[in-house]
């Protein structure tokens, strides 16, 4: 995936969020299917979502000097993903506890 794009910041600078994420959007996608392991849909995806406003962090936050565009919005996406993924099993086990509870 990597070096599909210009990972240059000028060219990220001066377009629009919505030309970025059609430009990135096999990036994105990719990511967020390789942390789910499944089928990503971009019309009803809770995931996919979480992904895009973790894009727009990694464009906001990007700093030149440190790398690539590419692999830091990655690192970005995949760790809101995660926390997402972890906050969700968090409450999906307190949930399965209080069922317990009343049965």
């Amino acid at each position: 995936m990597e070096g599909f794009l210009d990972d240059n910041i000028k060219s990220i600078s001066g377009k629009d969020i919505n030309s970025l994420i059609n430009e990135y959007m096999p990036l994105i996608i990719k990511t967020v299917s390789s942390i789910t392991g499944r089928y990503v849909s971009v019309k009803n995806d809770d995931e996919f979502s979480i992904a895009l406003i973790a894009f727009k962090e990694a464009i906001d936050k990007f700093d030149e000097g440190k790398g690539s565009f590419s692999a830091f919005a990655k690192l970005v996406i995949s760790s809101r993903i995660k926390n997402y993924l972890i906050k969700e099993n968090k409450q999906i086990g307190r949930a399965s506890c209080r069922e317990r509870v009343f049965w």
